[in-house]
């Protein structure tokens, strides 16, 4: 169970690692994309044009981390679920265990009388 958690865990950190380098990718297209701009138009029209496009970016990021974070809540929750039933389920199994051990011992205890 805890590695179902760690995993769920790992998911998470990797999506939302997925998601900043894709939004660290979309930077870097834009900045080269107003370089070559910057060559032929406008400087303050590009700066407000790059201003905007950072900003929307920004946001996008930070949707992206939000759903991931949602996301890995909810795998979280779900394995905390599964684990606490394994470990009622475990200790029905142990609790059986030690009746059925003290039962052959009893056994054993009867027919010593």
């Amino acid at each position: 169970m805890e590695e179902q958690l760690k995993s769920a865990a790992e998911q998470a950190k990797a999506k939302a690692q997925e998601l900043a380098a894709e939004a660290q990718e979309k930077f870097a297209e834009i900045k080269g994309e107003i370089t070559e701009k910057l060559q032929s138009v406008d400087v303050e029209a590009l700066k407000a044009q790059a201003s905007a496009k950072a900003e929307e970016m920004k946001i996008e990021a930070t949707e992206a981390l939000t759903e991931a974070k949602a996301k890995a809540e909810e795998l979280a929750a779900e394995a905390q679920v599964k684990f606490e039933d394994f470990k009622e389920e475990a200790g029905e199994a142990i609790e059986k265990a030690t009746d059925f051990i003290k039962g052959l011992f009893n056994s054993d205890e009867e027919v010593k009388k």
